[in-house]
């Protein structure tokens, strides 16, 4: 299973100086992500057969589970609040985001935050076996 996430970075191993998204410290993971100096989190995509193993830690939101290409209108108003806050505390600047954006909108403008392209779709992250 894939999702869209967006994830504190920290360092891979303590004193290392290796910053990497939080979630890459987790088992069973393959991930791809983006940041940038002097950003507390990243964007990302992670790959694992365990998702629920994020599930309380306040360093990982995961991105809804819907296709890149509805609207952030489709999604529950609880889940799209949740989503708007955890954005938010993470740093990125939501303030031009509509709900007539899609999924796939909505990560293009999270990754110009982060580098000087929007592309998203290029590349994959490998799905982790049984």
């Amino acid at each position: 299973m894939k999702r869209w996430f967006i994830s504190r970075m920290v360092e891979e191993e303590p004193g290392s100086d290796s910053w990497v998204p939080k979630v890459a410290t987790y088992p069973n993971v393959n991930w791809r992500g983006w940041s940038k100096d002097g950003f507390a989190f990243a964007l990302g995509q992670v790959a694992t057969n365990n998702m629920s193993q994020f599930a309380g830690d306040p360093d990982i939101k995961l991105i809804p589970d819907a296709a890149l290409d509805n609207l952030l209108s489709s999604l529950a108003p609880a889940t799209r609040t949740a989503l708007q806050n955890g954005l938010t505390a993470g740093g990125f600047d939501i303030s031009a985001v509509k709900n007539t954006w899609s999924i796939r909108q909505l990560l293009k403008h999270l990754k110009l935050q982060l580098q000087a392209d929007d592309n998203i779709e290029s590349g994959d992250v490998r799905d982790i076996e049984g």
